[in-house]
């Protein structure tokens, strides 16, 4: 769905804006704490990462990606910036917003602007 929470669109904007630090998700109501590192610790807890999102047709999409570093960087949530809106990657309005079917996003690849020192999709 479009993300229209206006403190959820100004994390994901301030994530989107500055490279140089990440989010991590402190005490259990969803506030974070900036942080500016070199590599996402692993087992260290939920980060929100900015990056980007090759889908399957090739199109390219900034992206911020909320990661479990508790679970090898599991995805937990991921957000595409369409516009000047962000979506959840997989919803019918996301689809509808970029103009294509669902099949041309899928699968899709994805990059984080800080590392995670340990990530099951994207392994050395």
């Amino acid at each position: 769905m479009k993300v229209v929470d206006d403190e959820l669109r100004r994390r994901l904007n301030l994530i989107e804006s500055s490279k140089a630090f990440v989010l991590r998700e402190v005490g259990n109501d969803g506030s974070a704490a900036v942080q500016s590192v070199q590599v996402v610790p692993n087992d260290d807890g939920i980060y929100w990462v900015g990056g980007a999102t090759k889908l399957a047709n090739g199109r390219q999409l900034t992206s911020v990606f909320r990661v479990d570093t508790n679970a090898a960087g599991n995805l937990l949530s991921i957000y595409w910036q369409i516009g000047s809106d962000w979506y959840e990657h997989d919803s019918e309005e996301t689809f509808r917003a970029l103009e294509i079917q669902r099949d041309e996003a899928f699968p899709f690849d994805w990059s984080y602007r800080v590392p995670l020192e340990k990530d099951a999709f994207h392994s050395v």
